[in-house]
């Protein structure tokens, strides 16, 4: 949950920030790859659900974490390439639907016995 939280969220904070003064770029364009994402994201939930019906949910977490920490590590060796930049913000945005709807999944499955309890309360 945290790993997730941190690649989608504070990775959009600090580019949000930087990349408009460092190349120029307006905060209308560092924002639309995430807004795209986003709206991409709505549709690929349905799928993430038939995926994680069908296989263990923590293999398809680790192959969608590995692939969201590569396109941020992407995102800031190519960040003055806006169409690199747009297709790794995409994916970003595409591997945190899946991640939190796995985190979610995982939460669920581990604590079958005792449902509402998943942080112990």
């Amino acid at each position: 949950m945290f790993l997730n939280g941190s690649a989608a969220s504070d990775s959009i904070n600090v580019i949000t920030n930087y990349f408009p003064t460092a190349y120029g770029w307006s905060q209308t364009s560092v924002a639309l790859p995430q807004t795209i994402g986003s709206w991409g994201s709505i549709p690929l939930i349905a799928l993430a659900a038939w995926i994680f019906m069908r296989a263990k949910t923590m293999k398809v977490l680790r192959i969608t974490f590995l692939v969201q920490g590569l396109a941020l590590i992407g995102i800031g060796l190519f960040a003055g390439n806006y169409a690199m930049y747009l297709i790794l913000a995409v994916i970003v945005r595409f591997c945190s639907t899946f991640n939190t709807f796995g985190t979610y999944k995982l939460c669920t499955d581990w604590f079958t016995s005792w449902r509402g309890r998943v942080l112990g309360s």
